[in-house]
């Protein structure tokens, strides 16, 4: 490396000097009694119907005052800023800017090697997790790297990588093998790939399970219900066979074939598929129904 780049910077002291500090010559303080005591007065003024032209006449003569000195102080700043604004101006010119451009190539340099470099070792860790899923009898395409939530920079050691990569490996593997001993390991299994959590997912299974057997206990006692209505309905009808008529079954002005048609009124319980097996039988029965 050229000793140039080596050498301690540019000592400052000399090259940045103030020979001479602007020199403001102001007479502030000499105005400040005269200014406290007019506003003072104005403040004191009684602001009443009558008098509040007054008021309005002395602020906007106190608002003039005070423009007329703001507009002295900015003048007084554009004069002393105008030598800094120009050395200022140099200094980028000169110093700022040559700098800023190295760094922003170096920048550059380093960040395309350190990519590269990133890269070839991130490729090194797949290969080595690969490995390790093959001996573990897991398939790499069902367990992406992507999964592990590992993520590669250069700073970290790849040894350290290595440890956690193998430990990832045969937690996965641990789990599988017990999940493949469990009644419902294709289901565990599913749920498992989604969270990576065993007791979680054999939780989510049993939950799962468990609703579906609260679901079909409550269709099969629903379905109880309703035929233990139907055959109390059909009893009903057999006692009162050749008897008057039943109350609950009303003539309607209609007959078929001859016969006298009837209504008879009662409530259904059922599910779904089994109240639409009700509606086809009644269909195809050629039963009137409202």
């Amino acid at each position: 490396m050229d000793e140039k780049l080596m050498e301690t910077g540019p000592s400052t002291e000399q090259l940045i000097v103030v020979k001479q500090l602007p020199v403001i010559e102001e007479r502030l303080r000499e105005k400040a009694e005269e200014i406290q005591e007019r506003t003072r007065y104005a403040c004191t003024m009684a602001c009443t119907p009558d008098t509040v032209i007054a008021v309005k006449k002395i602020r906007a003569e106190l608002n003039k005052e005070f423009a007329q000195y703001e507009e002295a102080r900015k003048n007084v700043k554009r004069q002393v800023m105008a030598p800094y604004d120009s050395f200022e101006a140099t200094y980028k010119e000169c110093i700022t800017g040559p700098y800023a451009e190295a760094d922003k190539k170096l920048k550059a340099m380093v960040e395309s090697v350190e990519y590269h470099l990133r890269d070839e070792k991130e490729k090194v860790l797949r290969r080595y997790y690969r490995e390790h899923l093959e001996a573990a009898g897991l398939n790499p395409s069902e367990w992406p790297f992507e999964r592990t939530g590992i993520s590669i920079i250069l700073s970290r050691s790849e040894k350290s990588y290595r440890s956690e990569i193998k430990k990832w490996v045969e937690a996965r593997a641990e789990d599988i093998a017990s999940i493949r001993t469990m009644p419902d390991a294709d289901e565990i299994m599913v749920e498992y790939k989604r969270c990576l959590n065993l007791s979680q997912a054999v939780v989510a299974v049993s939950n799962r399970r468990a609703a579906k057997e609260a679901e079909r206990a409550a269709r099969e006692q629903a379905e109880a219900a309703f035929e233990a209505r139907m055959v109390q309905t059909q009893e009903v009808e057999e006692e009162h066979a050749g008897a008057a008529p039943v109350p609950s079954a009303e003539p309607i002005p209609a007959t078929v074939e001859g016969e006298e048609v009837l209504r008879l009124t009662f409530a259904v319980y059922g599910t779904r598929n089994k109240l639409r097996e009700l509606k086809r039988f009644l269909d195809e029965g050629g039963y009137i129904y409202e």
